[in-house]
């Protein structure tokens, strides 16, 4: 088992991308980019923790990791602090992000899964340094940038948004049969 301490200066440049969520007090999502100083999250035990810092870092190339299990998936910056089950009776403990490998064990809701693909690359980004208060364990969730335009189910009561709409829902033998057989003018 690796056993990690981390250097001062190694705990600096630990950021989110945008599109990164966090959990509210309310149970509610907020994406990073939107948090604010004194604003409240939800830590993976239930104690709420104040941010007590917000830092956008310019767009740049920067060092990223994308962390890939079966269940869930993160692109974040290289020496972020990722939380890894406990071993060998010891507590749960934070490893660098660019420290793991497939087949290391994360924790993702409330079970440990393994890395199916872990990916080191750089990219032009802007990342966003939170500090919590109290600095506890978060769950950082992916929310897409885009959404696929889909539409709720049909209301068999719903009125026809246009003629030819209304047309479409009448049966064909309904429209011959009330088709005209000669026109005037």
């Amino acid at each position: 088992a690796r056993v990690h301490e981390m250097h001062p200066s190694q705990r600096r440049v630990q950021c989110f991308l945008s599109n990164t969520a966090f959990r509210t007090p309310e149970r509610s999502f907020k994406v990073v980019q939107e948090l604010r100083e004194g604003d409240c999250v939800l830590l993976t035990d239930g104690v709420v923790a104040q941010v007590t810092q917000v830092k956008r870092h310019a767009r740049a190339t920067r060092s990223l990791v994308e962390l890939v299990t079966n269940q869930a998936s993160l692109k974040i910056s290289d020496n972020h602090r990722i939380e890894v089950p406990n071993v060998e009776g010891l507590r749960p403990s934070p490893w660098l992000a660019r420290e793991l490998r497939v087949g290391d064990q994360i924790i993702v809701g409330n079970r440990s899964r393994p890395l199916t693909r872990v990916r080191h690359f750089t990219e032009g980004v802007e990342l966003i340094r939170v500090c919590f208060q109290p600095d506890g364990v978060v769950e950082a969730y992916v929310i897409p940038t885009y959404g696929l335009h889909v539409r709720g189910s049909t209301n068999a009561n719903a009125m026809p948004n246009n003629l030819f709409e209304m047309l479409a829902q009448i049966p064909e033998d309904e429209l011959l049969q009330a088709m005209p057989l000669q026109y005037e003018d």
